[in-house]
């Protein structure tokens, strides 16, 4: 199973944060049922959602960071970066470290596809 890092913007585009998070799930679920192993950064929104529901110290402030030394622990281990639209500066880096460690960057889920074949009875759905 290949391991796909998915790279989008969270905060740094013409989307809301919630838009955002909602695009960055739709497709790491179409790479799910297309049978990839998935790595989604936005799934932290979720964590800062709780933590702030729960009056736990918030990781705003601290975020970027943070988060993005996280990401970058993962990326290393993944076999390909599908980097979503809009502008991101933390999603450009990670793209950039990627490439440095000679892993692929890939804009279209077919492109991705095609370098890294899914299973046959996989397909890709259409979830809006």
């Amino acid at each position: 199973m290949y391991k796909i890092f998915v790279a989008g913007p969270m905060r740094s585009s013409e989307l809301t944060v919630e838009e955002n998070v909602r695009v960055a799930c739709i497709e790491a679920h179409k790479l799910l049922s297309m049978g990839y192993a998935v790595y989604l950064p936005h799934a932290f929104h979720l964590v800062e959602q709780v933590c702030k529901k729960h009056h736990l110290p918030s990781l705003e402030e601290k975020y970027r960071s943070r988060m993005l030394a996280n990401d970058f622990r993962w990326l290393q281990d993944y076999d390909a970066v599908y980097r979503l639209c809009g502008a991101s500066d933390g999603a450009d880096a990670e793209c950039a470290l990627a490439e440095m460690f000679s892993i692929p960057v890939f804009r279209d889920i077919y492109d991705l596809s095609k370098q890294f074949p899914i299973q046959p009875n996989s397909e890709i759905e259409d979830v809006n």
